[in-house]
């Protein structure tokens, strides 16, 4: 069993390295911040993302083979935990294994992240500095 859990352990660290380390843009706009997000989802393995067309989205920004994602732009509001609970309810429609939420701002309130963390929604949040993504894990 010890060594299950060391694999595990091992594996984990090994998948945060290699998301932390794929540099992003920094997007220009709101509608870029999209485009960034799929990039970086077809980077770290998520096939096919790709943004969802203009116009009414059921709450989801980017869809993948696999997974949905949200990208949230706000200069001084964080990710509710209420916007969290709708990507779970389009995750569930769309019938998606996976969801991801990111923000490039002030990042997520403490009960987005107990939510997050208590539905496994990925909540991502843009570092400009490193130009990455920093996974938020509450």
């Amino acid at each position: 069993m010890a060594r299950e859990d060391r694999r595990k352990r091992l594996e984990a660290e090994s998948e945060r390295k290699r998301l932390g380390a794929t540099e992003v843009r920094i997007p220009k706009d709101a509608d870029d911040f999209e485009e960034v997000c799929a990039e970086w989802m077809r980077k770290t393995g998520y096939q096919n993302a790709k943004r969802t067309p203009k116009g009414p989205d059921g709450g989801i920004d980017v869809i993948a083979k696999d997974a949905v994602a949200q990208a949230k732009m706000y200069s001084n509001k964080k990710v509710t935990a209420e916007e969290v609970r709708a990507l779970i309810g389009s995750k569930v429609q769309m019938k998606k294994k996976k969801a991801l939420l990111f923000t490039y701002g002030p990042g997520f309130t403490q009960e987005a992240v107990l939510i997050a963390r208590q539905t496994q929604v990925q909540l991502y949040q843009l570092d400009v500095d490193g130009r990455k993504f920093r996974e938020i894990k509450g």
